[in-house]
């Protein structure tokens, strides 16, 4: 018995040791989970123990994302962001609002009209959250190791379509060494979001880019790609009947020797931001 009880305690000890060190090691390279949800996007961002949610999905999918990624027992997130509102983006964050204790919540400056958008917003007021619209020059930091720079849309821009709308946001190690060790999420932004951005951000190289709006053919340009230049692209996607993604946007990805990875095929996508660049750690 003497030495079945030892083995078990140096087996917990074990335990104890590794999830120390992952603690450790995530708190010196922040990662970033793109959620296989389904038909929507579901970004999680973490630096040590804080953590960002970008997007929630379609439906509460991402409750168990969440409750796989973060420590046992950990019903805390430090921000939400919602990158537009649109009801593959927004739905899945009422029942985080409901569940997790959430410090800040952004989303992008247009209000949207459905009646499940409502029901997002009194998630938001019960569980004592105002919402904060954020515009291209803010910059919401993670920790002491990773910021995510709002590079869309602009103060005082005006459109029909939210999806023109969409928060775009960089992500990057404080202490990076190479400006190509970062994340693009282009949310839902589409070709001509996209070309405004350029305008105004010529410099947006990164190795991993989340590709807009799954991967439809409205997005995901040429000219983007171009200027991100990365090496990896995530589409987050599932079953739909919008053709997503596209053949024109997954042959524009390909001509330029970018790597392809699809949640609807590849599950959940993590990547790694190191110092001097960022790449994919598992799929």
């Amino acid at each position: 018995m003497r030495d079945k009880a030892f083995t078990i305690k140096a087996g917990a000890a074990t335990v104890i040791c590794l999830v120390a060190f992952g603690a450790a090691l995530s708190g010196r390279r922040p990662t970033v989970d793109v959620f296989d949800v389904g038909q929507g996007d579901a970004i999680l961002v973490q630096c040590g123990t804080k953590q960002m949610l970008v997007d929630g999905g379609p439906d509460a999918t991402v409750l168990s994302k969440l409750g796989r990624t973060l420590p046992l027992f950990d019903r805390h997130l430090d921000v939400v962001v919602l990158t537009h509102p649109h009801a593959d983006h927004y739905i899945g964050l009422i029942p985080v609002l409901e569940r997790y204790r959430v410090d800040r919540l952004l989303v992008a400056g247009m209000d949207g009209s459905a009646p499940e958008y409502a029901s997002f917003l009194d998630a938001a007021t019960r569980a004592g959250l105002v919402p904060v619209a954020v515009r291209s020059g803010d910059r919401i930091t993670l920790g002491s190791c990773v910021a995510a720079d709002v590079l869309w849309p602009p103060v005082g821009a005006t459109t029909d379509d939210p999806n023109d709308a969409s928060a775009v946001l960089r992500l990057a190690r404080t202490d990076s060494s190479s400006p190509r060790a970062a994340m693009m999420l282009m949310g839902d932004a589409t070709a001509e979001a996209e070309r405004a951005l350029l305008e105004r951000s010529p410099s947006l190289a990164a190795d991993v880019l989340k590709a807009g709006h799954h991967g439809s053919r409205f997005s995901t340009s040429a000219a983007l790609i171009d200027a991100v230049l990365p090496k990896t692209a995530v589409i987050s996607v599932g079953k739909n009947s919008y053709g997503h993604p596209s053949g024109a946007a997954l042959m524009r990805l390909k001509s330029r020797a970018v790597r392809v990875l699809r949640t609807d095929e590849d599950g959940d996508v993590r990547i790694v931001i190191g110092q001097d660049r960022a790449f994919v750690s598992r799929f």
